[in-house]
């Protein structure tokens, strides 16, 4: 039987929406290694989606609708140079003291008690063509071995690549496309930083890049994301 898979509520990036990060990573879970996830539509929260395996394809389904794809993939992108944790902490502030529309969400929600989200808050880095935010990892989202479960790894790319994305303004669209790339565990309760980067738009799609670097600055897992803008 193929495994069902039903995103809660705790794991929405809005009312009525998965964070698509987070679901993209449960489907990598299933493909193993490195991984492109194509999405069709969103994923909704508390709806029971279906995934397939053939073998070469991992297919998200929603009532028998195709909504995603995922396959192997090998990821190369040049990541810009990492923030310092001072600056990251500096970036997070100033989010935080903006009105943000999802103050819920599951990965960049103020709103979140440590364990019930991500606690992400990604903005501008001053001097920097990027967005950095601090991240400690809740051991609630590490395995047996205190490493950040893959889904839990995918959803920290979600909000950062957008604010990237839009250049600073809360993402007005979904995610089309995620890849990743996990070069070393990323351990919980360990100090982490969290960057995004713009690199193209045109057509009613805009690609950012991100990354997870320990505060030393050693790169532990990069992504690119694929945002379609609302209407395109």
């Amino acid at each position: 039987m193929s495994p069902r898979l039903t995103v809660a509520e705790e794991h929405a990036g809005d009312a009525a929406h998965a964070v698509t990060g987070f679901v993209a990573g449960r489907m990598a879970m299933v493909v193993g290694g490195d991984v492109e996830v194509s999405f069709r539509a969103s994923p909704r929260t508390g709806r029971q989606l279906t995934i397939e395996d053939s073998g070469e394809v991992v297919e998200l389904l929603d009532h028998g609708e195709l909504i995603g794809e995922a396959r192997a993939a090998h990821l190369a992108m040049p990541v810009p140079n990492p923030v310092t944790a001072q600056q990251a902490q500096a970036a997070a502030q100033a989010f935080l003291a903006s009105a943000m529309p999802t103050p819920d969400c599951f990965v960049c929600g103020q709103r979140r008690e440590p364990g019930r989200g991500l606690r992400i808050y990604p903005a501008p880095v001053p001097g920097r063509l990027l967005h950095a935010a601090p991240w400690i990892p809740h051991a609630a989202f590490a395995d047996d071995r205190h490493v950040v479960r893959t889904d839990y790894l995918w959803a920290a790319f979600d909000c950062p690549s957008g604010y990237a994305a839009f250049l600073g303004d809360p993402p007005r669209g979904r995610i089309a496309d995620i890849a990743v790339r996990n070069l070393a565990p990323v351990e919980a309760e360990v100090p982490h930083v969290v960057t995004a980067w713009p690199l193209e738009s045109g057509g009613g799609r805009r690609t950012s890049g991100a990354a997870v670097f320990l505060e030393d600055g050693e790169l532990r897992a990069f992504a690119r994301v694929v945002w379609l803008e609302d209407g395109a």
